[in-house]
């Protein structure tokens, strides 16, 4: 039996990896966001308090699970705990009224930075040499054609 498409038309289910923010030391979390794009759906979650590797984002037939949902906090300042809910973002930043630390809602993980594979690394030589003979061949004959004309 195929999963339940989202509610609203034009919507997917979107599965991302998720973690409080500022959180560093907590494992990454999947998390399902009913979204119209992985940018929508990484929004979402960080309006929720939770930051998210976009690269990580990726379309899923099911529902949202509505017990993982239910762990989302809503956004506090790192510094003094207020709470940052329905504030305007600068930037990918959002600045507390409070203790006016300014928090970023964007952050990059080396975690999932996917490293190229062997074979990416021996085209990229093999290319290079191509290049470099070619060079060669195509110097020495414009070097005779200039000896001879």
């Amino acid at each position: 039996m195929p999963p339940d498409p989202p509610t609203k038309p034009g919507y997917h289910t979107w599965e991302l990896h998720a973690r409080p923010i500022g959180a560093k030391h907590e494992p990454w979390q999947t998390v399902c966001v009913a979204a119209r794009s992985a940018l929508q759906a990484q929004t979402i979650i960080r309006r929720e308090g939770y930051e998210s590797f976009i690269d990580s984002a990726r379309v899923v037939d099911a529902k949202p699970d509505p017990r993982v949902h239910a762990k989302l906090q809503p956004l506090q300042c790192a510094q003094c705990g207020y709470q940052l809910v329905g504030l305007t973002l600068e930037t990918a930043s959002v600045t507390c009224p409070e203790c006016s630390y300014q928090q970023s809602l964007v952050t990059w993980n080396p975690e999932f930075v996917s490293q190229p594979p062997e074979s990416a690394h021996f085209l990229l030589w093999l290319f290079a040499i191509i290049g470099l003979i070619a060079t060669v061949i195509f110097g020495v004959l414009f070097i005779t054609a200039m000896m001879f004309s």
